[in-house]
């Protein structure tokens, strides 16, 4: 890219109701995405300039973002990092679309013809439920229904005991470094969603280790309740 090529902020706008615009979910090709990474209009005599693609989230680490983010986006951002998170199956089987997934965007526009990427479909997701047909992910927004038909599936926590003696903390993120918001005594049970190595708690914010970084020993285990 040239010398004088600028970076511009790809700007959060107020959201709008799935509803309002139904379709069938598009597949976006590579060629779609390079032609699309450049801000500059064909009969710009501009040099084009890169445009990062921001989600509101992202944006909060952003000095220069921040005063451009309008008060749906913050309250988005604000939801995902206070709320407890729940897992998703992107689901096809009432859609039945002939497409390869569903279309993760930058904003609550549901005929975005240029989503970031796309979700296969089959797969799992993690987010917070924005209560107006959107699904708040770390890094976009995902329509719980399109044609009128469900396409993210809740998936059903599981039970997990504490087992080691003394307590157990409950952690910010997936890091062990990462601050503790609380801690859990040996025999509590709690609903979660296992993440690899980790149970991301479904009933309130945070994760938990499922086994001990410095002996290995298992720190959480299902059980019923």
């Amino acid at each position: 890219m040239g010398a004088n090529a600028s970076t511009s902020i790809h700007i959060c706008q107020e959201p709008q109701s799935c509803m309002d615009s139904v379709h069938l979910e598009e597949e976006i090709t590579p060629s779609q995405i390079k032609r699309h990474s450049f801000a500059a209009s064909d009969d710009s005599d501009q040099e084009p300039s890169m445009t990062r693609q921001l989600h509101p989230i992202q944006m909060l680490s952003d000095p220069d973002a921040m005063p451009h983010l309008l008060p749906s986006c913050l309250q988005d951002a604000e939801k995902f990092a206070t709320q407890a998170k729940r897992q998703y199956l992107v689901d096809n089987s009432r859609l039945q679309a002939a497409t390869r997934g569903l279309g993760l965007r930058l904003q609550k526009i549901m005929d975005d013809t240029r989503p970031k990427r796309v979700v296969p479909w089959g797969s799992v997701v993690v987010g917070v439920d924005g209560g107006d047909g959107w699904l708040i992910c770390e890094d976009g927004y995902l329509p719980t229904f399109a044609q009128g038909v469900a396409v993210l599936t809740p998936m059903p926590a599981k039970w997990f005991k504490v087992l080691l003696p003394g307590v157990s903390n409950v952690r910010s993120a997936q890091n062990i470094s990462a601050p503790v918001l609380r801690t859990k005594s040996q025999g509590e049970c709690l609903l979660g969603y296992e993440e690899g190595d980790w149970i991301a708690l479904a009933e309130e914010t945070g994760y938990m280790k499922m086994r001990s970084p410095r002996t290995g020993m298992r720190m959480l285990e299902p059980c019923i309740v």
